[in-house]
């Protein structure tokens, strides 16, 4: 496996190889969906629903959030919450307010679990998460650089295919024979 290297970019590029990853902020709507039955006919928050929310973003990203004693829901309660959408806005604004460590969380997570043949994370988003992939063991490349690392690499695979065969050629044997000294 190669050494995991990440660059940050403010968008996404278009085409990415199999052992690329595309990262940006989360936008949680898994977990919202992995919750939908908590929420019923509801169109307004609810802090039983928003915890359980918190609940499953901490079961699939952050261990140590514990959505009983970081999250304070009832701020939030009576806020819009009708689509997916709306509902991942108020679950944003929460996680700023009370849990701001769940973003690197999530990050910190993802490098973790990408899948092994991954050895370049391109992050969309801002600059705040580069010390995550540094803590994770990742180099960071300059976006600019990413593309030419790409070109030198194949120029080097390319040469080594096109490099003639080299002939080892065996050393002579050149043995001095001892003279007796006893003569």
């Amino acid at each position: 496996m190669k050494k995991l290297t990440f660059s940050i970019v403010t968008s996404a590029p278009e085409k990415t190889s199999q052992n690329e990853l595309v990262l940006s902020m989360p936008t949680w709507l898994d977990e919202i969906k992995a919750c939908e039955k908590r929420k019923g006919a509801i169109t307004r928050a609810a802090p039983n629903y928003l915890r359980a929310i918190a609940e499953e973003i901490a079961r699939r990203h952050d261990r140590r959030l514990n959505a009983y004693r970081h999250i304070i829901p009832s701020n939030y309660t009576g806020l819009d919450i009708a689509t997916d959408e709306a509902t991942a806005e108020v679950v944003h604004k929460m996680f700023k307010d009370t849990y701001p460590a769940i973003y690197p969380a999530y990050v910190e997570s993802s490098i973790k679990n990408r899948n092994y043949n991954v050895d370049h994370i391109w992050w969309v988003g801002s600059e705040d998460m580069r010390q995550v992939f540094l803590d994770a063991g990742a180099e960071e490349i300059k976006p600019a650089q990413a593309g030419s690392i790409k070109k030198v690499e194949e120029i080097i695979e390319s040469k080594v295919e096109e490099a003639p065969e080299v002939v080892e050629e065996k050393p002579k044997n050149k043995q001095k024979k001892k003279k007796d000294s006893a003569e």
